[in-house]
């Protein structure tokens, strides 16, 4: 018999023993259970808070930055305007995305003239952007003398609102928001012009041509990261 098995039969040879060793096992019973719910309900948020990794405030200041050309475009001709960014130009900034406005007006003084048929597009080209964005508006055509309004979703996610991510460090969530090959290069934009004449047995002006303007504004931004506030 082991050293072990004649203690324990040592202490069961009596109630007064037996007592003594089941209230023994009671108290470390109760003293792992006590341990267990400490760790899983008190302690256990603590242990997961420091195995996940911090949330930071992405925020961003905003620049907007606008130019304009105008143009005369003849009757079922195409007209390629350009606008170019690059790394020396943006002044340290992002570009976040492009808003383009197309504007022109029937100007060829003919009674009852209807308004000339004028459609625009983006072209791909060599600008690295989010493409695909569903918020893109590529190409549009206007009948009416409206405006055509265009958008170019460039650096992906960035709507200039403050974004909460996680990350080990602020240098590692920066590196998200200063990708700088988004957006340099040269901006392609085709507009097509076909005039239209109003029916009439009167002599008229003719309808040629019209002029133009288009407005590029692109919203870059700086980005800046803090830990974010927890409750």
């Amino acid at each position: 018999m082991t050293e072990e098995q004649s203690y324990l039969s040592f202490m069961t040879q009596d109630m007064e023993s037996k007592k003594a060793l089941s209230i023994m096992i009671s108290c470390m019973v109760l003293a792992m259970a006590y341990h267990a719910f400490i760790f899983w309900n008190v302690k256990a948020d603590d242990v997961m808070a420091r195995n996940e990794e911090p949330i930071w405030d992405v925020m961003f200041e905003l620049s907007e930055n606008s130019a304009t050309d105008s143009r005369l475009i003849q009757d079922e001709g195409t007209e390629l305007f350009s606008y170019q960014i690059d790394e020396g130009a943006s002044s340290g900034l992002m570009v976040g995305y492009l808003n383009i406005l197309i504007e022109y007006d029937e100007t060829s003084g003919s009674i009852n003239d209807p308004c000339d048929v004028v459609s625009a597009e983006i072209k791909h080209g060599e600008i690295i952007a989010d493409w695909n964005n569903e918020s893109n508006v590529l190409s549009g055509t206007s009948d009416d003398c409206s405006s055509i309004n265009l958008f170019l979703q460039v650096y992906p996610n960035f709507d200039g609102l403050t974004k909460n991510q996680p990350g080990s460090t602020p240098e590692e969530v920066m590196t998200l928001w200063e990708n700088r090959e988004f957006g340099m290069g040269e901006y392609l934009l085709s507009i097509e012009l076909n005039t239209q004449e109003f029916a009439s047995n009167i002599p008229t002006q003719g309808d040629d041509d019209e002029e133009v303007s288009i407005t590029w504004t692109f919203v870059r931004f700086s980005p800046s990261v803090v830990k974010a506030l927890t409750d």
